[in-house]
């Protein structure tokens, strides 16, 4: 084996030499390069999809679906049932539970006002037809 490396390298002129170091060099610089280059898009491609979520996640919290409200209340009334202790933890999963609470009165009387608005206009349309 010594004898095979021995014989390569004295078959080496300075060109060929200098043809090598040249043609590694260049490879390890060009690879070098193109992994940056892929880190810098792979980074760029992951904080686009990031902001995409974020972005998405803020759509949904602030559409209010009535089923899903109703699923949360579900939710907290169980968590409710299911809690003890008065830890941070605690104190503020019953914040919470009352805000939704006040927010499912909230629009309970709201509806109640508007049946009560309808059923009003509905009175006053009679009225009116029968005069």
């Amino acid at each position: 084996m010594f004898e095979f490396v021995n014989e390569l390298i004295a078959g080496f002129s300075y060109e060929k030499f200098m043809r090598l170091v040249i043609i590694l060099g260049g490879y390890i610089l060009i690879r070098n390069l193109a992994q940056r280059e892929l880190a810098k898009r792979k980074l760029s491609a992951q904080l686009r999809d990031d902001r995409k979520f974020k972005s998405e996640k803020n759509t949904e919290q602030y559409l209010e679906d009535p089923k899903e409200e109703e699923k949360k209340e579900k939710e907290l009334e169980e968590a409710a049932a299911s809690s003890f202790g008065w830890g941070n933890k605690t104190r503020l999963r019953v914040k919470k539970q009352q805000k939704s609470f006040e927010k499912a009165v909230d629009r309970l009387q709201q509806q109640q006002q508007n049946a009560l608005s309808i059923e009003d206009e509905d009175a006053d349309i009679q009225e009116l037809l029968e005069d």
